[in-house]
C-alpha cells in the first residue's frame, strides 16, 4: 500500500510526497486521510496519562481530553478545511482529498516522536524537563514546516504569496474558533435557561 510508505516518506521528502499524491489523487483511500489524525489523538490521550509527572505540564486529574485533542488534532483538521476553502476561491490546484491527506501526513512527526517522548519521560528527572520541552518544540516545528511546504507546493504558489495566504488562513481559523466558542457559550446559556425554566414550571403554572 503506497500510502503507508508515503506517510513516512513525508518526513524527509515532502516535495516528492506532494508529487506522488497528485499522481495518485484518484487512489487516495479514506483510511489514509483519517488514520494519522486518529493515531495522533490516541497518542495525545496516552501521553496525558503516561508521561512522568516530573516533566509533564498536564496532570491527568485536571486534564480536559477534548481540549487536549482539540488543541492539536482538531486545529490541523481546521487548517486543512480552511486551506481548501480559501484556495478554492483563489484558484488553488489542490483537491479536497489531497489537502486533507497532506495535512494528515504532516502529523507523522507526532506519531514518530511522541512515543519516544513518552518512553524518555520515565527516566528523565525534573531538572531535565528542558530536554523534554525541546523535543516537543522540535516535533511541532517539524509539523508546521510540513504543513507550510505541502500547502505551498500542492497549490503551486510562490513563496511570498504562500506566506500572505498562510497569514490570512490563520486569521480565518482564529475567527472561526472564536465564533464557535461564542456559539457554544450562547447555546449553553440557552440550555441552562430552558432547564431552569422547566424546573420552575410547577411554580409558574400554579
Amino acid at each position: 500500500m503506497w500510502w503507508i510508505k508515503g506517510a513516512f516518506m513525508m518526513l524527509f521528502h515532502p516535495l516528492e510526497m506532494v508529487t506522488l499524491i497528485k499522481r495518485k489523487r484518484k487512489e487516495i483511500p479514506f483510511l489514509a486521510m483519517v488514520l494519522p489524525f486518529v493515531l495522533c489523538a490516541f497518542l495525545r490521550i496516552l501521553s496525558v496519562y503516561t508521561v512522568n509527572y516530573t516533566v509533564s505540564s498536564t496532570q491527568p486529574k485536571n486534564a480536559n481530553l477534548f481540549l487536549e485533542v482539540g488543541s492539536e488534532v482538531l486545529i490541523v483538521i481546521l487548517w486543512a478545511f480552511a486551506c481548501y476553502a480559501f484556495m478554492t476561491i483563489m484558484g488553488g490546484e489542490s483537491t479536497f482529498k489531497e489537502t486533507i491527506l497532506l495535512s494528515a501526513y504532516s502529523m507523522v512527526p507526532v506519531i514518530v516522536i511522541r512515543p519516544i517522548m513518552i518512553i524518555l519521560s520515565q527516566v528523565l528527572a525534573a531538572s531535565e524537563k528542558g530536554f523534554y520541552s525541546a523535543l516537543s518544540t522540535i516535533m511541532w516545528a517539524w509539523v508546521i514546516l510540513l504543513l507550510y511546504i505541502t500547502f505551498k507546493e500542492a497549490n503551486n504558489i510562490s513563496f511570498w504569496k504562500s506566506i500572505f495566504f498562510t497569514i490570512i488562513i490563520v486569521i480565518a481559523m482564529f475567527l472561526i474558533v472564536v465564533v464557535l466558542l461564542l456559539a457554544f457559550a450562547l447555546d449553553s446559556q440557552i440550555f441552562l435557561f430552558a432547564q431552569e425554566l422547566w424546573s420552575e414550571k410547577d411554580f409558574l403554572f400554579k
